[in-house]
């Protein structure tokens, strides 16, 4: 019975690395005059002539992201400020290159841990900017997991609302029906 859990899961593994090199090939064939391809090197090359050290590179870093990825965070009062000075706030404990790489290669408690900010809530978890009402606005998975690819040199996974939705339809067109479910999308995405 092991055995074949083993097998299973090793099978499962190989099916998602196939998908990995199916993805890496969709980036190559990209003519690096896309859309996609601009921004990213621009955000790329703001990052290697910045620092993670200053208030104002890490906010400009953010809102850059947050335009050319269209995270919606500008569209919160005081979002991307709050946001930048957390991402300081946490710099300035750890390095926070390392921690993310860490949490991308190992997604557990001990490593998410230490992403928590000055009010005990994980960088993940807590509210960023307020609504026109005045009321905490909502979490910024996407962005900050957008500026953790960036910081860690493409080493850790976007969440994405988009990517979310079309992750199951390329593994249901790869015939891979058991990484396709939802329960199972979920975990890899989330």
């Amino acid at each position: 019975m092991l055995k074949r859990i083993s097998h299973r899961h090793k099978m499962k593994k190989d099916k998602i690395s196939i998908l990995k090199d199916i993805f890496c090939n969709i980036e190559q064939f990209d003519d690096n005059k896309s859309g996609y391809s601009i921004a990213k090197r621009a955000i790329k090359e703001l990052f290697e002539n910045t620092s993670n050290k200053s208030f104002n590179h890490i906010y400009s870093r953010l809102i850059i992201i947050d335009s050319l990825y269209s995270t919606q965070m500008g569209r919160r009062y005081y979002g991307l400020e709050e946001l930048a000075e957390t991402l300081l706030q946490l710099n300035n404990q750890y390095e926070t290159r390392d921690l993310f790489i860490k949490l991308a290669l190992n997604p557990n408690i001990d490593n998410l841990s230490k992403l928590n900010c000055s009010d005990h809530l994980n960088l993940f978890e807590r509210k960023y900017g307020i609504q026109k009402d005045g009321e905490k606005k909502g979490r910024a998975i996407s962005l900050i997991s957008k500026y953790a690819y960036f910081e860690t040199g493409f080493n850790f996974p976007i969440y994405d609302s988009i990517i979310k939705e079309v992750f199951p339809i390329i593994c249901t067109s790869c015939r891979f029906p058991e990484i396709s479910s939802t329960k199972t999308s979920d975990n890899i995405i989330n």
